[in-house]
């Protein structure tokens, strides 16, 4: 089964953005340095897409990687990059003050959230991203209120589901990943594969399919015990609009409420589920990991340099 996945330009924007803060600090840590965009793929492969779409100017900028040999088509966003700006502007119209800049990335990630959301719908693809559901808590103090019932209805209306992946770990040495080939490649896989695909079908509820998938994915790490692990991968499902949405957006989306309203009605058919894959659970496992060693060196610095107290 041929399952291709679209790869948003403000995730591309980030993994380049991740690969260098990793590639810094790990270079003060002396540090083995992950390469975050080969591992946003290859975590997303692991996570039963096969194939991924990226804006056509995007496609020189991809690392070689024979990992994406073969696994990588364009997609134009031409006919949408107005309806993802005027998005931005208009959720950014609805600030009550001035942000702080960490509020700004609290608002920019409820914005990413819903160019994914929109690019899923118009697009009829699942979409792998960076970004986690947003965090509503965080977004009262900083958004008009009509905004927050409208996003609380849209984020009450997202299943988030926690999937088994066989993802490789990451010490392992890069050579060894070419012989993750023959896994992809395996009868075993493709059902694995298969079972994401329903994940997308309405035909009855996810626990299920997840099950289903689980019990796979443990298949194929009892096949590389050594090279894979099970980790949690996030998948964000809906498969209807409340009906609050339609109401709402119009008033405070504007001009961009129908272009986003007519593609989430296409895209939310009576037999498909919209899925966005995060890879945020990784990213922030990697980060986690990184800033605990941090800390680690900084408590070992400050131990050396207090004076030791004479004894008496």
């Amino acid at each position: 089964m041929d399952r291709d996945a679209i790869v948003s330009p403000h995730s591309l924007g980030a993994l380049e953005a991740y690969r260098q803060v990793i590639f810094d600090i790990s270079r003060v840590l002396q540090d083995p340095a992950v390469d975050m965009g080969k591992l946003f793929y290859a975590v997303m492969i692991q996570s039963g897409v096969k194939r991924f779409r990226v804006p056509d100017n995007y496609i020189n900028k991809l690392s070689g990687s024979g990992l994406l040999s073969d696994r990588i088509d364009t997609i134009s966003f031409g006919k949408i990059e107005g309806t993802l700006r005027e998005l931005h502007d208009r959720i950014h119209c609805q600030v009550l003050r001035p942000p702080t800049d960490a509020e700004r990335r609290v608002i920019d990630e409820l914005v990413y959230f819903l160019h994914d959301l929109y690019v899923a719908a118009n697009f009829r693809r699942p979409v792998v991203t960076v970004v986690e559901v947003p965090n509503l808590t965080l977004l009262r103090p900083i958004l008009r209120e009509d905004l927050c019932a409208v996003v609380e209805a849209l984020l009450g209306a997202v299943q988030t589901l926690a999937v088994d992946a066989p993802v490789a770990r990451f010490e392992v040495a890069a050579e060894k990943l070419k012989s993750f080939q023959a896994v992809m490649l395996s009868d075993l896989f493709e059902s694995y594969v298969e079972g994401h695909a329903e994940l997308a079908l309405t035909y009855g509820p996810t626990e299920p399919v997840i099950e289903k998938v689980g019990k796979v994915a443990h298949k194929i790490v009892d096949v590389f015990p050594g090279d894979l692990e099970l980790r949690k991968t996030t998948v964000s499902a809906i498969e209807a609009l409340p009906t609050l949405i339609e109401a709402a957006v119009g008033k405070l989306f504007g001009a961009v409420a129908k272009p986003l309203l007519s593609a989430l009605a296409q895209g939310l058919t009576q037999d498909r589920r919209l899925l966005m894959y995060s890879f945020h659970p990784t990213w922030r496992q990697i980060w986690g990991a990184k800033l605990d060693k941090v800390r680690e060196v900084v408590s070992l610095e400050r131990k050396l340099r207090s004076p030791h107290k004479d004894s008496s």
